[in-house]
């Protein structure tokens, strides 16, 4: 993996149920700054989707937010991604910008 990701993982012994990226903004994300986070990658295996381990993710990852007093949040997720938008929008994300030309939708958190 290129750049300064750092991958949180859910687990159930050794079965991956899921995971999320987070790195500082900057660089290929230059909307935001080394101040901020930005969420991308987030990930439920299929046959545990349902079971609110999404919404987990996302709050834990936004638990991360606040402990390392980054001072914004973005998250990147596919136009199509349905589900994923509105778990962000639940979780707190307002959309700001749609990439079209990347397929992209970008959403702020608070």
């Amino acid at each position: 993996m290129r750049g300064n990701y750092e991958a949180i993982y859910m687990a159930r012994g050794a079965k991956i149920l899921g995971y999320g990226l987070i790195t500082k903004g900057g660089g290929r994300h230059s909307f935001a700054t080394a101040k901020d986070a930005v969420f991308t990658s987030l990930y439920v295996s299929p046959d545990e989707r349902g079971n609110g381990l999404g919404k987990l993710l996302v709050e834990f990852l936004c638990l991360e937010f606040e402990r390392k007093e980054y001072e914004k949040a973005y998250e990147c997720i596919r136009n199509d991604n349905f589900p994923s938008i509105k778990s962000a929008e639940r979780n707190g994300f307002v959309k700001i910008a749609n990439a079209e030309q990347k397929n992209l939708l970008f959403l702020h958190y608070r």
